[in-house]
């Protein structure tokens, strides 16, 4: 099982999701497809084994002394880190129409972190989604935008009209950078960041 489950993630990661097949996937271990589904009885099952062995490892409670913004960036920068190492578990994620069980643990657990903290059920929810959403949107990004030659976007950038395009110009060294961790960890803060004045209006707090 191990192997068949790295052959599936050098795939994914390297081609999509839409390159895994049982056939390719069969192919590329050198083992006959019925062979393979004695491993892996369907591919939603395959999927959802994808993403336990490489989120699985941070299914695991974040440290219970810290604030809850600290916990909620060790839990949503670990999972950042993981899926950029990994975008097609990013993919596997955004394309199920049903949310796959290996995640949950991981909502799980952004969620105690809301709740300790003193946001209500239904603001707790919300956050959850606000976060998920921006980590795996940025995650998503970071796929497709990956290959970007940075020398030849920044000059494409100062090449525009300046009249139209001043800011992006003067941007034109440092934009086609802009994927980076100081980006995510600067969208994560801005939103933490309206997430606890939230809270403080919710609980009273000045």
């Amino acid at each position: 099982m191990p192997a068949v489950l790295d052959a599936a993630l050098r795939i994914v990661d390297a081609e999509g999701v839409e390159a895994l097949s049982m056939r390719r996937l069969a192919d590329d271990l050198g083992i006959g497809a019925m062979t393979l589904y004695r491993y892996v009885a369907t591919k939603d099952t395959l999927y959802d084994e994808l993403v336990t062995l490489v989120l699985g490892d941070l299914a695991s409670d974040p440290a219970p002394d810290a604030p809850w913004r600290a916990q909620l960036e060790e839990v949503l920068t670990g999972l950042h880190n993981e899926l950029r190492a990994h975008p097609g578990i990013t993919e596997i994620i955004l394309t199920r129409r049903v949310p796959t069980p290996a995640f949950d643990r991981h909502r799980e657990i952004v969620l105690a972190v809301l709740r300790e903290a003193g946001f209500s059920v239904e603001s707790a929810v919300d956050a959850l989604t606000s976060l998920i959403c921006y980590t795996l949107g940025f995650s998503h990004v970071e796929r497709i935008r990956g290959g970007v030659d940075r020398e030849e976007e920044a000059r494409r950038l100062k090449s525009l009209p300046t009249e139209e395009f001043p800011h992006l110009i003067e941007a034109a060294t440092s934009y086609p950078g802009h994927l980076s961790d100081r980006a995510f960890s600067t969208g994560l803060g801005a939103m933490l960041d309206g997430l606890e004045r939230a809270l403080d209006a919710q609980t009273g707090r000045t």
